[in-house]
């Protein structure tokens, strides 16, 4: 059998042989494993942790608002139902023709003018009465026949 060489071993996949200074040093005992370094471990305060936790806590409140917000307008667009749409645009015809008959000549700005000053001088229970009784007034149909518009 021919002798092995370093050639013949590599091919083999085998582990070539140790040269002597190699030798001595695999006789020593293992070497230590090189110190790991290590993060050093950040403390915090009781008034840092406590921060750290009322800001999750607004984290949280925001996402379970909008989660709210968006259940309550699933629940709105399931509620209105074509009856209810219907009695929606009658009232606001209704309302359109109240406020023509009451003061053909204003525009949106003179309404929110009026409604400013009223919300700031008048009990919400007496407006609302008097509203309705307006509406009563001014906001029905008229009946008959009604005259063409050129």
């Amino acid at each position: 059998m021919p002798e092995k060489t370093e050639e013949t071993v590599l091919l083999e996949g085998h582990r070539p042989p140790l040269r002597g200074d190699r030798k001595k040093n695999a006789a020593a005992a293992p070497l230590a494993p090189a110190p790991v370094e290590r993060k050093k471990r950040i403390r915090r305060t009781r008034e840092e942790m406590a921060a750290a936790i009322a800001e999750k806590e607004a984290r949280m409140r925001a996402q379970m608002e909008s989660g709210l917000k968006v259940l309550a307008e699933k629940r709105e667009r399931l509620l209105q139902t074509p009856e209810m749409k219907k009695k929606q645009e009658k009232a606001l015809k209704r309302f359109e023709a109240a406020l023509q008959s009451i003061s053909p000549g204003w525009s949106h700005e003179h309404f929110v003018a009026a409604v400013h000053r009223a919300v700031g001088s008048s009990n919400p229970d007496e407006l609302f009465a008097e509203g309705v009784a307006l509406l009563e007034r001014y906001g029905r149909p008229r009946r008959g026949r009604r005259e063409r518009l050129a």
